[in-house]
């Protein structure tokens, strides 16, 4: 999740010195920080998802090995 909020940070200063520069820069920045964002997301629901996995196999370990003992 840190690294989520960093590249969310970081695609907004690439936005920002976008608005400054002439229109076929500012469309270069505007895609690198659009794919930035894409990133973030990407990241963001991994991070999610492998929490929640190693929660659920803990859980299925701790299960089966309480069943077999």
């Amino acid at each position: 999740p840190a690294l989520s909020a960093v590249l969310f940070v970081i695609a907004g200063i690439f936005y920002a010195i976008g608005q400054m520069l002439p229109p076929d820069k500012k469309a270069n920045f505007h895609t690198a920080s659009i794919n930035i964002i894409i990133g973030a997301i990407v990241v963001g629901s991994l991070s999610i998802a492998s929490t929640s996995l190693a929660i659920a196999s803990t859980h299925l370990l701790s299960n089966f090995t309480n069943a077999s003992g």
